[in-house]
């Protein structure tokens, strides 16, 4: 069975940026798949997604996700045709030929067509994505938590300040390494200041950046993309540690905490 493509169209994309942002500040763990389609219809103006696909039904505007795509013009790619009706009302935007995709014919009696002009125009490229901005501001807080050795001093009250703590706790963790829970116990121990590595453990296991068996013998940290203010975190924290001559850097745990296949 064809999935079923809903399209969305918000009139302010700041407004849903805004309440995203404040919704997963708010969350207490990582929002699941349905939650997030109910934050994104909830913005958009609906009560819930429910409401969002059934007025989508009603105004006709879903469609198979076969044919809501409309034919590939991309260099190499075959296009894909489109249907055409009897009338000749629909035309392909694109006639591949040997897997390149050039413009459509406008006949003359199409000149009057404003629709057809239209289709018939070279495709423009897309212009490259605008990268997110960081917010100083917020970084500047969250530095607070830190002391001078980079260390996550104090554990912090609201979800979304938590969740990019944990980030710099991640980046801490040496990759392709597997440990023992008394190794990375030790190893969280030594990157914070207020006596609770199990929590940690447990925060980064449950946000999937840290791997364990299902007997917990066994940790790895599992590679993913930082967000942008986490990475911003993450060098901030590490320039400040560095920047502190008479600080020695902490030994991580030895041999004796590493997991030995």
């Amino acid at each position: 069975m064809s999935r079923i493509a809903l399209p969305l169209a918000v009139a302010d994309i700041a407004a849903l940026a805004r309440f995203l942002r404040s919704r997963l500040a708010q969350a207490e763990s990582t929002p699941s798949h349905l939650e997030m389609l109910h934050w994104l219809a909830k913005a958009a103006g609906y009560k819930n997604f429910q409401h969002f696909r059934a007025e989508a039904r009603l105004t006709g505007s879903v469609a198979p996700d076969d044919t809501a795509q409309p034919a590939s013009v991309i260099p190499g790619v075959t296009a894909r045709p489109q249907a055409v009706a009897p009338d000749d009302t629909v035309r392909p935007q694109a006639v591949a030929t040997n897997g390149v995709a050039r413009p459509a014919p406008v006949t003359p009696g199409d000149a009057a067509r404003p629709e057809t002009v239209a289709l018939a125009r070279p495709t423009r490229e897309e212009a490259p994505p605008v990268p997110e901005v960081v917010d100083q501001a917020r970084i500047k807080r969250l530095l607070r938590l830190f002391d001078a050795e980079g260390r996550l001093a104090r554990w912090p009250s609201k979800r979304g300040l938590q969740l990019t703590c944990l980030w710099t706790l991640w980046a801490g963790i040496p990759a392709r390494e597997v440990f023992n829970e008394p190794g990375i116990t030790r190893l969280l121990a030594a990157a914070h200041g207020f006596g609770d590595p199990v929590l940690l453990r447990r925060e980064l296991c449950d946000l999937g950046l840290l791997w364990r068996t299902t007997d917990c013998r066994a940790y790895k940290r599992l590679e993913r993309r930082p967000p942008p203010d986490a990475l911003e975190l993450i060098r901030r924290v590490r320039a400040v540690a560095t920047a502190r001559p008479d600080t020695a850097p902490r030994p991580a745990p030895g041999k004796e905490g590493r997991h030995v296949r």
